[in-house]
């Protein structure tokens, strides 16, 4: 624009606010109309993105009964968790039995005899710790040949299974103290010195000449009798007795028998179906939101009146009150109810009721393709799958925002060339208003020069 900064000077108007004025008239309906419409469509796109986001967070809710994953999950009780306490894998096969607690699983520890401290010498060669059915060999130099030093050559063994030193000072010294890597009788110990000065022979265990270790607490296995069946396991978490069950004891008991029962977690199936609803609920929401319809206001959603979306709820709609339970009757008797407006509510003790009184014709109306859920999974893929509805709708808008976006470019290049052409033409009247001015001037002049004239002599 510095090229005409003199315009005017011939016609003393102000020709580059006039262009300028001249161009923004031209491009502002059409500008607006495309600013308009891409906020339609940008409105649109984040509507679609609301709709998808809860319709995923309803098929997730959805996931947990589809494949009956919740009918699965499995409650263990024990009639006394002092003694002895249970949990079940889902799935596992409900039943009730008789434990009795015979003994715990301990772990062994041995220790040697006293020496005046941690720093104490105690002798170079080899310590070839078993642990159950590993061993590992340590070497014992002069740098490593204290008590505290032999502590740490064993914990820092790259091979040790999981012995664990350490050193205890006692009021007759202090004493290496090694503990097995695991309780039971599979993981007993035996210690062996060789080589070196012979100082080693100390640690030895089970103790030779010159070994001072004793055995200061017994590996042992626990043993239980399930209903009345022995079974031995080397810990005190015990996964093999009963199918699914872990038995965690904590104190021996013989002779009393402890009632366990595993059966159906009602209350998982009841918060799945809590969660459900819920999500149902945002879902039903967020449709009626970006659908609504506000004639003579500014409420209107950004998808007012959008039959895809009205489409996807009143098919889940459809799905619920289509929904029968074989010797139950319909959702409502599980206390899952609809009002007037679309919502959702659950009674969870009418729900728990049911489950309690025909668990199985409850997950099969509820769970797998033919049920509830998965019809209304299936449902809600139409529109969430990479090519489904949504996507599609989704790439046509884009389409669209491409095309505001060409289109807005051309209006620019249109509006330059306006530009251009008009500043052409008004300097062009400048300067020809200019020259009649010049000859204006020039004749005034010469007219002034004639005998007679401005003279008032006739």
């Amino acid at each position: 624009m510095a090229g005409i900064s003199s315009m005017g000077i011939g016609s003393g108007l102000d020709i580059n606010g006039i262009v300028q004025q001249l161009v923004a008239a031209e491009r502002s309906p059409v500008e607006q109309r495309l600013t308009r419409q891409k906020s339609d469509i940008d409105a649109q796109i984040s509507a679609l993105g609301t709709f998808k986001a809860v319709a995923s967070g309803l098929d997730d809710a959805l996931a947990g009964l589809v494949d009956g994953d919740a009918f699965g999950a499995r409650l263990a009780t024990s009639a006394n968790d002092e003694i002895l306490s249970v949990s079940a894998a889902d799935g596992t096969a409900p039943g009730g039995y008789q434990v009795e607690v015979l003994a715990l699983a301990s772990t062994q520890k041995l220790a040697s005899g006293g020496f005046a401290d941690g720093g104490a010498f105690v002798g170079t060669g080899s310590l070839t710790i078993a642990a159950g059915t590993t061993d590992f060999t340590v070497a014992i130099d002069d740098t490593s040949a204290s008590l505290a030093g032999i502590r740490d050559a064993i914990n820092n063994a790259v091979d040790n299974p999981g012995v664990r030193a350490s050193v205890i000072q006692g009021d007759d010294g202090a004493h290496l103290v090694l503990t097995a890597a695991g309780a039971g009788t599979g993981n007993t110990m035996t210690v062996t010195a060789s080589g070196g000065d012979g100082g080693l022979a100390a640690l030895s265990y089970p103790p030779g000449a010159g070994s001072d270790m004793s055995e200061i607490s017994a590996a042992a296995d626990a043993q239980v009798r399930v209903d009345g069946i022995l079974h031995t396991a080397s810990d005190n978490n015990i996964d093999g007795a009963l199918d699914g069950v872990t038995l965690s004891l904590s104190k021996a008991a013989p002779g009393e028998l402890i009632d366990v029962a595993v059966r159906a977690d009602d209350q998982a199936v009841v918060e799945a179906m809590a969660a459900l609803v819920n999500r149902y609920n945002t879902f039903n929401a967020a449709v009626s939101t970006v659908t609504r319809a506000d004639p003579g206001g500014d409420r209107s959603g950004a998808l007012v009146g959008d039959a895809m979306l009205r489409g996807a709820a009143q098919s889940m709609r459809r799905i619920l009150g289509d929904t029968r339970v074989d010797g139950i009757g319909t959702l409502a008797d599980l206390g899952i109810t609809t009002a007037l407006n679309g919502t959702l509510s659950l009674d969870k003790a009418a729900l728990g009721s049911a489950l309690n009184s025909d668990p199985d014709a409850v997950r099969a109306a509820l769970t797998g393709s033919a049920g509830m859920a998965g019809a209304m999974s299936a449902g809600l893929q139409r529109y969430l799958g990479s090519d489904g509805l949504i996507e599609g709708r989704n790439e046509g808008l884009s389409g669209r925002l491409e095309d505001i976006a060409d289109r807005s470019r051309d209006l620019d290049r249109r509006m330059q060339s306006l530009n251009a052409r008009l500043t052409a033409q008004f300097t062009a009247l400048d300067s020809l208003v200019a020259q009649m001015q010049s000859t204006g001037n020039f004749l005034t002049q010469q007219l002034a020069g004639l005998p007679g004239v401005n003279r008032g002599d006739g």
